[in-house]
Order: structure tokens, then sequence, then C-alpha cells
């Protein structure tokens, strides 16, 4: 009733807490013998087998086979492309492109109406083709997930009109150099 009366006072909290999830996963896995959790893994790649799935290494190496795997690896995940890509018809245009990124501290250079609406309902909003999130981390952590969606603009119009060349890997598409002021512009 509070959230609903003073949302800007007692807002919504809808980023999970990934830590509490991990405590209530491992304290689960505890009481069961047949579990096993392996921190500090080189994960690089999963296959299905007729037993469950087999986790590979860096080297193609074979760290096991698992009946769930969980990813908990977030934005880089190595797994992440298991459950993007359909591995009959690969990628599938659907129009829309989005260019992603971090904010460390939008209360430093985001504008008053932005931060009210990204305030007032928790930790996301979203105005016009903005869409923003909390990561949530900490109580301090002001980091903030921005998407910007650009809507049936091909990939190779975008490149061009930002007068950057296309990234071929996921590593040379996280700008951190000149590239990223002309994606901001």
């Amino acid at each position: 009733m509070l959230r609903y009366l003073f949302p800007s006072f007692m807002a919504a909290q809808p980023e999970t807490n990934r830590g509490a999830l991990r405590d209530v996963l491992l304290d689960a896995m505890a009481s069961n013998e047949n579990v096993s959790v392996q921190f500090e893994a080189d994960v690089r790649d999963i296959r299905a087998n007729g037993a469950g799935a087999d986790l590979l290494d860096g080297a193609g190496g074979h760290l096991g086979t698992f009946d769930l795997v969980v990813d908990a690896m977030g934005l880089h995940s190595t797994l992440r492309q298991h459950r993007v890509h359909d591995a009959t018809d690969g990628k599938k245009p659907t129009g829309t492109t989005i260019i992603h990124g971090m904010i460390n501290d939008p209360e430093k250079c985001c504008g008053p109406a932005l931060l009210g609406q990204l305030s007032r309902f928790g930790t996301v909003c979203s105005a016009g083709h903005i869409f923003m999130q909390r990561y949530g981390a900490g109580a301090k952590d002001n980091r903030t997930s921005l998407m910007y969606y650009l809507h049936d603009v091909s990939e190779e119009r975008l490149y061009a009109e930002m007068g950057i060349q296309r990234p071929k890997s996921r590593a040379t598409g996280i700008m951190k150099d000149e590239r990223l002021d002309r994606v901001k512009e």
C-alpha cells in the first residue's frame, strides 16, 4: 500500500539479489550428496548429450556432465550464445537493434526528469527509445544498464552513421576508446 501511495519514497525494487539467490541455491545443494559445485572454472561451452549437459573448458576439455547448469556469468557469459542463437537458423533479424551500455553514476550525468523516472519506479525506467535498469549489486552501487532501442535501422547504416567499423567479436564490441564517444554522440 505504501508503494502505491508514496512511489517516490517506497519504490519497488524488482532487481534480483544475485548474492542471495546464489546462497539459496548453495544451501539447497548442501543437503544433497549427488551435487557438486565448482567455482572459478574456465567454462567456455556446453554440449547436450543423452545424460544431461557436458561443460567444456577453454581447451575443449570435459569439466563434467550435469543435469542442471545455472549460468550466472552475467554480461560476459560464454554460454549466452546458447540462449540467444537458434541452433538451426542462427541469428534472426527482428528489425530492432539495441545499443547496450553502462552508466557508472547516473546522478552525475543524467537530467532530473530521467532520474525522477528511475527513482520513482524503483530500479527500472523507460523513456522513449531508452531503457535503464540499476544493477542492484549494493545500496551504494549506482551503476545502471542503459539500452537504446532503434527500429528498422540496418547495422550497416547504424555503423556508417556513427563512423565506426562493425566489431568482429564480443571483445571488440566493448568500446572504451574514441568509438565510445561516437556511439554516445
